[in-house]
């Protein structure tokens, strides 16, 4: 915390009644230059980063990998190289989204993308990948969706919780972190939840639990970022693109899929481009198009994708149909 240095104006008057004739002079005096003491410390802490975050969702349990801890270095990082002073408070959840919008905040993290936030924010390009997953007791027979006559838990606020609400799933009842959540599980009380892998396997590890008691199944990987307020952003327009850019420097760990994530990757492509990439047209279509861009810039190719991501956000998808 910066501290309004507080300046003091002392008068030497060789009688008192000089001194009762100028006190008055001298309190609006001192006033004035407290108040622009405190406009011009205003004005040099303008630049600063309000930020919130939240305890990430395996609140309670302590990971291998500190994963909070390595956020909050590589955003410190970020920060650093792009010369941009940041505050952070913790804060739950609820507040710090109502925070937000109230422009209480610049921003905060880790979260997902969500329309509801887009409407006063913005995501950065992410800066972790989860591997959300669906879990369930043992003796129970899973469906292929969860969607509807089941009972789910989440965690309060998580981003689990938000997805699931905004994706038209009823959440039946909430834990204030993954162990309780795990005893909601184990004691029937919901039938399954939706978490992190890592963050799941280590919960039951250190509750002593034991993994045969749960099945579970790759739902969908989530890249998480850093929401900065519209307001914030308008401020500092070029503030985004350097944090961007930045970001990728400042990772400590690439990214990575287990086996099983990657035999449920193979069979999705297999779904979806099998049949492209027997069709012949659809191959020489496809290499042609690489030998007409063959002398792109990664500047060509950062704006083609930053255009893209800009439409796609608006439902547009002109450069989809100019570069497909």
């Amino acid at each position: 915390m910066r501290f309004v240095p507080i300046i003091l104006l002392v008068g030497v008057f060789s009688c008192h009644s000089a001194a009762l004739q100028n006190s008055a002079a001298l309190q609006n005096s001192a006033a004035l230059t407290t108040k622009a003491a405190a406009q011009n410390n205003a004005t040099e802490n303008s630049s600063g980063l309000r930020l919130a975050t939240n305890k990430l969702s395996s609140n309670s349990v302590q990971l291998e990998i500190d994963t909070e801890k390595l956020v909050r270095e590589q955003v410190s990082c970020v920060l650093h190289r792009i010369n941009h002073e940041s505050s952070l408070d913790i804060k739950p959840w609820k507040r710090i989204y109502l925070d937000l919008e109230r422009d209480m905040v610049d921003g905060f993290y880790l979260a997902i993308s969500r329309p509801q936030l887009d409407k006063f924010a913005e995501i950065s390009a992410p800066l972790v990948m989860e591997n959300w997953y669906w879990f369930w007791r043992a003796d129970t027979k899973a469906p292929e969706n969860w969607q509807h006559g089941y009972k789910l838990g989440s965690i309060l606020g998580s981003q689990q919780e938000k997805w699931l609400q905004e994706s038209g799933y009823s959440i039946n009842m909430s834990a204030s972190n993954l162990p309780q959540l795990i005893r909601l599980l184990e004691a029937k009380r919901v039938d399954a939840i939706l978490v992190d892998k890592d963050h799941f396997n280590q919960a039951v590890l250190q509750s002593r639990l034991s993994p045969a008691k749960y099945q579970s199944r790759f739902f969908r990987y989530v890249p998480l970022g850093v929401y900065f307020s519209r307001n914030f952003l308008d401020d500092n327009p070029d503030f985004l693109e350097k944090f961007n850019f930045h970001s990728g420097e400042c990772q400590h760990q690439m990214f990575s899929m287990n086996d099983e994530e990657k035999i449920w990757l193979k069979t999705w492509v297999n779904q979806h481009f099998l049949g492209y990439m027997k069709n012949k047209n659809w191959l020489s279509t496809f290499r042609q198009y690489n030998r007409q861009r063959k002398n792109f810039t990664n500047d060509d190719i950062k704006i083609i994708d930053r255009k893209w991501i800009e439409e796609f956000k608006a439902g547009i998808h002109v450069i989809l149909a100019e570069h497909t």
